[in-house]
Parts: structure tokens; sequence; C-alpha cells
């Protein structure tokens, strides 16, 4: 075992009685407090230079969410979207971006879904804020968003093309791909998952809660339909080919989906797999 001098920190020789550098006195149990020093300060060290301990590095689930069902899970959406006046801004300046290229420019529906993703990842992280009872600024997260929008625009466009395809195979296919690749952007933005990582969360996380997240779904997208319907007999055909119905429609879209990922967001935030500490402490900088 190396000893150290207590008074000026230079390697001895085990059970010196003084130190030939400083040339003080050393007693025993000075020797054995200065050699203690030195080892916390050369672990701390390794430490500092591995990144993390070893106790960061091991996973362990964060403190458990309660669970509700379908309805309370929108209902609290609701009530976290009217407490955030900036997120509901966010979200209609994306939908009335995203509802004018639909119009003028529907070659650019590509554009539409970078915002889409961007503020659908802000409405999770807020989810998260939310839920951990932390203060939400919407301008960290949509730089955190924008920090991650590659992964997050191939993940909505992969998640696109299943359901799309799912659909054309006799619907029932694309509701059950819709509902167990719901959970892959949450995963990518809350936990820094990887594309083909997000879906594979997004399945078993999903797949253990269809009824939760299907029940979400119907409501959801009830609401598209009575609107529709609701329109359809108000105006007929014209009035939805109309340019100012579309986007208005858009508008209240854009306010639905806030509701809709701030409620998916919590039910990822129920069931999230275990997570490594760097992660956890990475969500703390949203």
């Amino acid at each position: 075992m190396v000893t150290y001098c207590p008074n000026c920190g230079e390697e001895v020789t085990q059970g010196a009685s003084f130190c030939s550098n400083c040339g003080k006195d050393i007693t025993q149990e000075q020797s054995a407090a200065g050699n203690t020093t030195r080892t916390d300060q050369a672990t701390g060290q390794q430490e500092a230079e591995w990144g993390e301990s070893q106790e960061h590095q091991q996973t362990h689930r964060g403190p458990r969410v309660p669970r509700k069902n379908a309805v309370d899970t929108l209902s609290q959406a609701f009530s976290w979207l009217t407490s955030e006046p900036e997120l509901i801004g966010l979200f209609l300046v994306g939908g009335l971006l995203s509802g004018i290229i639909q119009v003028l420019a529907p070659a650019l529906n590509l554009v539409g879904l970078v915002i889409n993703s961007v503020v659908g990842a802000v409405a999770f992280i807020a989810a998260e804020r939310k839920l951990q009872d932390s203060q939400f600024d919407v301008m960290t997260a949509v730089e955190s968003a924008v920090g991650r929008i590659v992964s997050l625009v191939i993940i909505a466009l992969g998640y696109a093309i299943a359901v799309g395809i799912g659909l054309l195979l006799l619907v029932l296919p694309g509701i059950y791909l819709g509902v167990r690749l719901s959970l892959a952007l949450p995963a990518c933005i809350l936990d820094g998952k990887g594309i083909s990582e997000s879906f594979s969360t997004s399945w078993e996380v999903a797949g253990e809660h269809m009824g939760k997240i299907f029940g979400i779904f119907l409501i959801y997208f009830g609401f598209f339909i009575a609107l529709g319907v609701l329109s359809f007999a108000a105006g007929g055909q014209a009035l939805l080919e109309d340019p100012t119905y579309l986007i208005g429609s858009s508008i209240i879209s854009a306010l639905l989906a806030a509701v809709y990922n701030l409620a998916i967001g919590r039910v990822y935030l129920e069931n999230r797999p275990q997570q490594s500490q760097q992660f956890e402490n990475q969500s703390q900088q949203y």
C-alpha cells in the first residue's frame, strides 16, 4: 500500500516517521489518514474520468406514476394543456402552418410532418414535467425536440407507413399497429432511444396496455369523426373543401392533438421500461 505525507501530500515510505520532502514528523495515525484522503481523491478522480460511478450505471425504475384509465388520462391531459398557454400557442401555430401547407402546397407535406413531430415531442416533455411537478419551459423543450428531429421524423414516417399499409389490409391490422407503435415517439424523446429501439420499446410496453391506448384512440378520433359529420351536415362537401374551413379545422385538430400527445406521453411514463441514470438526469434539463 502506498503511503502519503499528510502535510505535503508527497509519497513516503510506508511506516516512515518523517517526510523526506518537507521534513515534518509523521505519526501512524496521520499516515493512515493521509493514505485514506489520497485514496478517496484517486477514487473520485477515477469516477470523474469514467463519467459516472458504477452505481450510476445501474438501471432502475423511476418513481412509479399512478395509473389512470383512458378517460381520466385524457381529462388530466386537457387540464395540463389549459395550464400551459405557451404550449397551446405552440400547437396553434403548428396547426395553422400545417393547414396552410395542406391548402397551398400539398407537395410540402413533409414540412408539416416535421412541424408536427416537433410539437408532439414538446407535449411528451410537458407530460413528464407535469408528472414530476417541475417547471415546464416550452422553448427549452423545443430545443430538445429539434435536437432529435431526424429520429423523430423517421419514426413518424415509419409509423405512418406501417399504419397505412395495415389499414389497406382490412383496417384492423392498421388499428393494431397504430396502438402497438404509438409509444415510439415518447420513447425516442423522453429516454433518448434510437429508431429501432423506440419501435421495439413501444411494441413491448403498448402490448400490455392495448385496451387503454385503444380507448384513447377511440375518443380522439371520435372527435374528428364528429367534427366531419357536423361540418358536412352544415355545409356539405363544399364546406369541407373550403380553404378557410381547412385551416380552421387544422387549428382545432392541433388542439385535439395536443391533448392526445399529452395523454400518450402519460401512458408511456406510467409504464416506461428500466432506464439508465443518465437519461433520468438528461430529462431534468428539459
